[in-house]
């Protein structure tokens, strides 16, 4: 992987950061007053992000440095890598179609499960971080889900 990891990981990140900035684009940036509004971050943050990526990119072509270190720990964690991806995105692609409380639960359960926690302390965690992500953001923060 001469230089490749980081063209390819470069071009991920940009397409991350173009859905962020499409996510965040619709709302204001900010408002008359001159108060950051509730794209203001999102926006700078896909903007960041894809700023980041490119200075990324054009490092890997230039220097092509080899991350063959990294080739090991890669192959041993692919599976764990992968299915953490496919949890998250699935986390997310059903974000409105199941309720806040259910879906985050089940997804800190599937993780604990991934990560190999042991059954209690995986329930107890999934259970307690929902119940306070919540309460601070739904009962504090006044943030629908």
């Amino acid at each position: 992987m001469h230089g490749k990891a980081d063209t390819i990981t470069g071009i991920i990140f940009i397409l991350i950061g173009l859905v962020f900035l499409s996510m965040a684009w619709p709302f204001p940036a900010g408002t008359d007053d001159g108060v950051p509004g509730p794209g203001y971050f999102p926006i700078l943050l896909g903007a960041l992000l894809i700023l980041l990526s490119l200075i990324m990119i054009v490092t890997g072509i230039v220097k092509k440095t080899s991350y063959h270190f990294f080739d090991d720990i890669f192959k041993a964690n692919a599976g764990t890598l992968l299915l953490t991806i496919a949890t998250i995105t699935a986390y997310l692609a059903l974000w409105n179609s199941i309720p806040f409380i259910l879906n985050t639960s089940a997804f800190l359960f599937i993780l604990g499960l991934i990560f190999r926690r042991t059954f209690v302390t995986n329930l107890v965690f999934s259970i307690t971080t929902t119940a306070i992500l919540y309460a601070l953001f739904g009962r504090v923060f006044h943030v629908m889900f």
